[in-house]
């Protein structure tokens, strides 16, 4: 997935490899920071081929990393925010840590929110996070302390360790604390079976057990709402690519063929151009002008919108296969990732945004050539 791009797409072909830098982009196979070196500002790295990657050394900012394994043994100065399948932080991190992959171990101090969107979670018991520990997959096991609260929904979740607030598990099949589990706020919990709870677990305020019921409604309810956009966008995306295929492979072909100039045209577009017709709306000789150009910058927004995952999967072909095809499978695969990327905090929209920009941009200057 890419992560997607993580910005990197902005810098690839200009970010020097120099370890003593302001922004330090690493690419290949494998990437590795050793333990005598530092990157003084933020630190990108992409793994081709979901290769590893191992940061023994210091990043004095944020670390953006996507990889197949990922081992952080160093320390990171301020955020972390990865993509892998594999995940091993054993150094600490002064800030937020974000994941999304399969498996996430946890062994050190973590000094903001530890978010997670992964198969299993593992918090050891050398481990510690001062805020809140927010995780949404299939089992979590919390033995390090946690200075907020446990949020989130996961099929089994296990705490055995310190929790600073509460735990509110949304949805859960088993729900357990350890001898070890002391939860100084609320226990609120969603599930089919009753909590499992140790002799000598504490939990200072109310215990309360929610109807499974009631959250299975209510999730179906926001499945539903989940998928809605997602039908019509591919509606949209896939009428285009059966009537305009020729004129849309033209629009994929430009859009990949200058990624830094499609993206500054897209800003453009989405953030100058709203902006500059609404002064000439309010202006009396300028708002016919500010008018047209508002009902251009829209339609060419909503044309974005709905072909940003032919983008998206033309990219995802040639990553995968080295190959660069526009077909009907990578198109709708392309429109379901973006519409995960839109349920990723922070980086999936920012990601989402930089595709739609770069498509943007892809179709204005197809528009000005033809012109």
């Amino acid at each position: 997935m890419k992560y997607i791009f993580t910005c990197a797409l902005l810098f690839i072909c200009s970010v020097p490899q120099y370890t003593h830098a302001e922004t330090v982009l690493r690419f290949g196979e494998n990437v590795t920071l050793d333990a005598d070196q530092t990157v003084t500002g933020d630190f990108y790295t992409y793994s081709k081929s979901f290769g590893n990657t191992s940061v023994s050394g210091e990043v004095k900012e944020d670390f953006y990393a996507v990889s197949g394994t990922i081992n952080v043994n160093g320390t990171v100065g301020k955020d972390l925010s990865v993509l892998s399948g594999v995940t091993h932080i054993y150094g600490p991190v002064n800030e937020d840590v974000r994941i999304v992959g399969g498996e996430v171990t946890i062994a050190d101090h973590i000094g903001g929110d530890l978010f997670v969107i992964a198969g299993s979670l593992t918090v050891l018991s050398s481990a510690s996070i001062d805020g809140d520990v927010i995780f949404y997959g299939e089992s979590a096991f919390i033995d390090g302390k946690v200075g907020g609260s446990v949020l989130g929904t996961s099929n089994t979740i296990r705490v055995d360790a310190e929790v600073g607030k509460n735990i509110d598990v949304k949805t859960t099949n088993a729900l357990t604390l350890g001898d070890k589990a002391h939860v100084k706020g609320v226990l609120t919990y969603t599930s089919i079976n009753p909590l499992i709870r140790s002799q000598n677990a504490l939990v200072d305020g109310q215990v309360t057990s929610n109807e499974y019921l009631v959250a299975t409604r209510s999730s179906t309810e926001l499945f539903k709402k989940m998928l809605i956009p997602l039908f019509i966008n591919l509606f949209a995306t896939l009428s285009l690519y059966l009537f305009f295929r020729k004129q849309l492979y033209t629009i994929v072909s430009e859009t990949q063929s200058s990624i830094l100039k499609n993206a500054l045209f897209g800003f453009f577009v989405i953030v100058i151009a709203p902006v500059a017709s609404i002064v000439l709306i309010a202006t009396m000789l300028g708002s016919l002008v500010g008018v047209l150009v508002l009902t251009f910058t829209t339609l060419i927004i909503v044309l974005s919108i709905s072909l940003v995952g032919c983008v998206l999967g033309v990219y995802l072909s040639k990553w995968i296969t080295n190959k660069t095809t526009l077909s009907l499978p990578w198109i709708v695969g392309g429109t379901i990732v973006v519409h995960i990327l839109f349920l990723i905090p922070y980086i999936g929209v920012a990601c989402s945004i930089l595709l739609c920009m770069m498509t943007s941009g892809g179709i204005v200057r197809v528009l000005y050539k033809s012109v």
